[in-house]
């Protein structure tokens, strides 16, 4: 009786009565009030007319003033930040789930379709759940895919855009929105702009608008709907796609991927690239070469960009080592993996990096351990790659024979600057094992190759070393000056990182000489 009265008196009162008395209860009775999608209150995306009125707009933010400090709570999401509001509401952003929860919301999605021991027979999942970012909905859409797909082709295939889930699965329930959300900001999107985003198939979480504008430049193969364009361009492509919700802007020029959407891009690219789609990707391969020879030469003179641009980029740089090997681009390797040498070393992953280096060491070599004609030039990269890790086991022995080969090699080839590296690698062998003598000639042949062809960065490595082999023979004077000599020049070519450790170096011979 009494709902029903107040459902009749509800009825009589005006609109303006009617709010007054909602805000009344919603202020003295404890609620939560969830406006999901709330962006087209002002017009989504931006320039759009809403289907509110200006009026209608100012009526409900006041509506939200008034409820400040009453009992109840609301809670609003949106895609972007909703500034006209003012400072109503204070912005959270939503992170995804970590490793252990997306393992628990994963186990509940699995039990939803799969027995507790078709579950405990799955093989490790662990990689797909970190492809995806913690992303709930992301989640509960492709785990259900593991009762018909191992995880690895599952992520593989994610990888590439080509996936293809069961959308008709009634497990899925809401999950269908993930589909339809999506499909409705790409198709909101200017055509020639939603066009373009097909490239983004290419990318694996994380876009940075550099990399494209690299990508479109001077090169005849590329579709002419992207060729020239500038970093500029991209990024309002980018920005635009981002207050749509299909990408998350992280900084100036610098962007993640929804885990779902590589999907939706490989569609498009297969709608407006199809017969572009192995040049692009060789294109892409070519790029991430340079970029990754790049980043791990910035690491000397700016160490921490040059680490969170590599901890963002590892993906993409895996995939293009996929893609390189794929389309047979073997000289177009090495610079992946001088980028993935900086970011596991520095992460000590020396493990995964063994793998990878055995891996490639198969398709770079013969059984004899000779390179494979027109694979020379990957072949050296790993033999420095390995030679490397092998002195990081500590096994001298291995290190010093494959040194030796690569030595003989580069002084047959007429290679100055890579014959200097390895009589100076040869020279920190000779120096762990305390032969100062042996590790003295081999420096100085180094440095005398170094300073007749002008590699000023390499001299003063060479001129480091020596002065630690002084300074381990305490003379004093003589580490003094290598030291000095080799840190005028890393402070002339601006390298940072090896800078501090020559410095560390004159500290360490300082108070070890006063204590003499």
């Amino acid at each position: 009786m009494i709902k029903q009265q107040l459902q009749v008196e509800w009825q009589l009162l005006d609109a303006q009565q009617r709010r007054s008395l909602a805000l009344d209860i919603l202020k003295q009775v404890p609620c939560l009030l969830i406006w999901d999608n709330f962006e087209p209150v002002a017009g989504f995306p931006a320039g759009t007319p809403s289907i509110w009125t200006e009026a209608e707009q100012q009526e409900l933010k006041a509506f939200l003033q008034d409820l400040r400090g009453g009992a109840t709570r609301v809670l609003l999401t949106s895609r972007r930040e909703e500034l006209w509001l003012g400072n109503l509401y204070r912005l959270v952003e939503i992170s995804g789930l970590n490793l252990t929860e997306a393992q628990e919301l994963a186990l509940r999605v699995l039990r939803r379709s799969l027995s507790s021991d078709q579950i405990q027979a799955l093989p490790d999942y662990n990689a797909l759940l970190r492809y995806l970012h913690g992303n709930p909905l992301a989640i509960q859409t492709i785990l259900p895919e593991l009762k018909r797909t191992n995880p690895d082709a599952l992520l593989q295939s994610l990888q590439s855009g080509e996936a293809r889930l069961s959308r008709e699965d009634e497990q899925l329930g809401r999950e269908h929105s993930l589909f339809a959300s999506l499909t409705y900001r790409l198709d909101a999107l200017d055509l020639r702009l939603h066009q373009r985003l097909g490239v983004l198939w290419l990318f694996q979480g994380f876009v940075d608008a550099d990399v494209l504008a690299w990508m479109c430049q001077e090169n005849a193969e590329l579709p002419e709907l992207l060729q020239g364009l500038q970093v500029e361009e991209w990024q309002g492509i980018l920005d635009a796609a981002s207050e749509l919700g299909l990408l998350r802007k992280v900084g100036e020029g610098y962007y993640t991927v929804h885990p779902a959407l590589p999907w939706f891009f490989h569609d498009i690219a297969q709608e407006v690239f199809a017969a572009q789609q192995s040049q692009l990707e060789q294109i892409f391969v070519a790029v991430y070469d340079g970029y990754g020879g790049w980043l791990h030469q910035t690491f000397n003179t700016n160490a921490e960009f040059a680490m969170q641009l590599l901890q963002l980029e590892e993906s993409n740089l895996l995939h293009a080592l996929r893609l390189g090997r794929q389309h047979q681009q073997w000289d177009r390797l090495p610079g992946m993996l001088y980028g993935l040498n900086r970011l596991w070393k520095t992460q000590g992953r020396w493990e995964e990096w063994e793998r990878l280096l055995t891996e490639l060491g198969k398709l770079a070599q013969d059984e004899a351990g000779e390179a494979l004609v027109g694979r020379k030039f990957l072949w050296l990269c790993l033999m420095g790659h390995k030679q490397e890790l092998a002195g990081f086991r500590r096994d001298f022995d291995a290190q010093e024979a494959i040194l030796s080969r690569l030595r003989e090699y580069y002084e047959k080839a007429g290679d100055e600057k890579n014959h200097a590296v390895s009589l100076h690698q040869l020279g920190m062998i000779a120096q762990e094992r305390r032969d100062f003598g042996e590790a003295e000639r081999w420096y100085r042949q180094s440095l005398s190759i170094k300073e007749r062809i002008g590699n000023e960065h390499g001299q003063a490595g060479t001129l480091h070393q020596l002065g630690r082999i002084a300074e381990d023979q305490g003379q004093w004077d003589e580490a003094a000056r290598f030291y000095a000599g080799a840190e005028a020049i890393f402070v002339r070519v601006n390298d940072e990182y090896s800078l501090n450790i020559v410095r560390s170096s004159i500290q360490r011979m300082q108070a070890s000489r006063g204590g003499a």
